[in-house]
C-alpha cells in the first residue's frame, strides 16, 4: 500500500483588550488527520472486535473556528470561556458492519464478536463550550474548576466504489466485499455486463426474496450475479472464501437460500439476462 497525504495548513489568532483584565479571543484553525498503517492493513481479533482494513480510506480535513471571553482581575482570579465549532470532511469513523467473526477471549474459547471497519462519512460537525475558573485564596490555597459541553453530528454517506478486499478470488470475492461494506440486511447484486436488464424485473427478484439468497433462474440455469443476498450470510460466505471455495454455485448450494423461476414474472423475457462482454456484442444487441 502506497498512501502520500499532503496538504498546506494555516491558523489565525486575534486578541481585543477590553479593558484591564479582560480579553475577547478569536481564531481559525485548519487541520489534517490521515489514517494510520493500522486502518489500511490490519485485520484480525482485536480485544473486543474483529477488525476489517479499508485501503480506500481518505485523510479527514478539519477547519476549527473558536471565540471566547479570557478573564484574569488582579492576578486573583482567572477564567475563561470559549465556543468552537469544527467542521470535518471525509470525516473517520468506525463502522459496525452488522455481522460476527469468532475470536478466542482471555481464557481461550471462541466467541462471536462484532466485526468492524472504518469508513469516511461525507461531513461532520463538532460544536461545543469550554470554561474554566481558578481563586486564589492567599498564598497557599487555589480553588478552580473546568466545565465543557460538546455535540457532533454526521452526514453519513458512503462511497459507491470500494477497492477488492480479496483480490484473486473472483466474482466470490467481489460479492463479499459488497456484503462488507453494505449497512443494509438485504443487498441486490448485480453484475455490469447485462444491459438489458429492466427495473421491473430486479422488483419482481427483490419482492420475491426471502432470509438468505434468493437466485433467479433462467432456462434452467442459475444467475447468482443478479440474485439477492443478505447480510446474515456474510459469515458463512467468508468461511467457505476460506476454504477455497469460488464457485458461486456451489457456495450458495452449502447456505440458506430459495430459487426464483423466473416464468412466474408477468412481463418476464429472457433477453433481459443476456450477458454482453464486447462493445460488439453490445452494438449487435442494439443495447
Amino acid at each position: 500500500i502506497k498512501s502520500t497525504s499532503a496538504a498546506v495548513l494555516g491558523s489565525a489568532r486575534a486578541r481585543y483588550l477590553v479593558g484591564d483584565g479582560f480579553n475577547i479571543i478569536a481564531g481559525i484553525a485548519q487541520g489534517i488527520h490521515a489514517p494510520n498503517i493500522a486502518d489500511y492493513t490490519a485485520r484480525g481479533c482485536g480485544r473486543n472486535s474483529f477488525d476489517v482494513p479499508n485501503a480506500d480510506l481518505k485523510p479527514e480535513r478539519s477547519v476549527t473556528v473558536e471565540a471566547g471571553l479570557k478573564l484574569d482581575l488582579f492576578g486573583v482570579l482567572r477564567g475563561a470561556l470559549f465556543y468552537y465549532f469544527t467542521h470535518l470532511d471525509d470525516a473517520i469513523v468506525l463502522r459496525d458492519t452488522n455481522t460476527t467473526q469468532l475470536c478466542p477471549d482471555q481464557g481461550g474459547v471462541d466467541r462471536d464478536v462484532p466485526v468492524l471497519t472504518r469508513d469516511n462519512v461525507q461531513s461532520a460537525n463538532i460544536h461545543g463550550l469550554e470554561g474554566r475558573l481558578a481563586l486564589d485564596l492567599g498564598k497557599s490555597w487555589r480553588v478552580f474548576g473546568w466545565v465543557a459541553w460538546a455535540r457532533g453530528q454526521t452526514s453519513l454517506e458512503l462511497p459507491g466504489n470500494f477497492s477488492d478486499q480479496y483480490p484473486g478470488t473472483g466474482p466470490a470475492g467481489g460479492i463479499a466485499t459488497a456484503l462488507l461494506h453494505s449497512p443494509f440486511e438485504t443487498n441486490l447484486i448485480l453484475s455490469c455486463d447485462i444491459p438489458r436488464i429492466d427495473t421491473g424485473t430486479l422488483q419482481f427478484i427483490v419482492a420475491t426474496h426471502k432470509p438468505g439468497i434468493s437466485v433467479p433462474i433462467v432456462n434452467g440455469q442459475w444467475q447468482p450475479l443478479v440474485a439477492v443476498y443478505d447480510h446474515s450470510i456474510f459469515h458463512g460466505w467468508m468461511m467457505l472464501l476460506q476454504k477455497g471455495e469460488r464457485a458461486l454455485h456451489q457456495m450458495i448450494r452449502q447456505l440458506p437460500h430459495q430459487e426464483v423461476d423466473m416464468r412466474s414474472y408477468p412481463h418476464y423475457h429472457e433477453m433481459a439476462f443476456q450477458n454482453m462482454n464486447t462493445p460488439e456484442e453490445l452494438r449487435q444487441a442494439g443495447a
